[in-house]
Parts: C-alpha cells; structure tokens; sequence
C-alpha cells in the first residue's frame, strides 16, 4: 500500500493514520505535519519520502520502524 500526500497540512489529529498499519511506502510532499509521533505507529512501513520537511534534526519517531529500508529526505535544507 502506498500514500502519496502532496501540499497538506496535518494537524493534532493521528486518526487519518490510525488505518495505516499496513503501509508500504509514505510520500509527503510539501508538507507540514504538526505531531511527527504518529510516523513512529506506522511499523510495517518500508519506505519513507520527505520532500521539502522544515525539519531541523532526524525525527526520533524515524527509530521506531525497524521495517524501514528507505529514508529519502530531498530538500529538507534545514536537516
């Protein structure tokens, strides 16, 4: 299963994540994602893409999924 999510703002609310368990690859584009703990309850996730994150240090959720063999951070020039 794959998410693409492109140009979207997530806000305090875990519940669009919350029937995610099975997904293979997650894609965020252009995004700002407000709770980054909610990446760390996707386990079976083997894929990570993050294009254009303002994020400034390597997300600690990122440890939590062991099943995870690409990290792909593009553009996050603040990393």
């Amino acid at each position: 299963m794959v998410l693409t999510l492109t140009s979207i703002r997530l806000v305090h609310s875990p519940k669009p994540f919350k029937f995610l368990e099975n997904l293979h690859t997650l894609c965020l584009k252009y995004c700002s994602l407000e709770d980054v703990a909610i990446l760390g309850k996707l386990k079976g996730l083997q894929i990570l893409s993050i294009v254009d994150f303002e994020i400034q240090r390597l997300l600690k959720e990122i440890g939590q999924l062991t099943q995870l063999r690409l990290l792909d951070l593009n553009y996050c020039s603040h990393l």
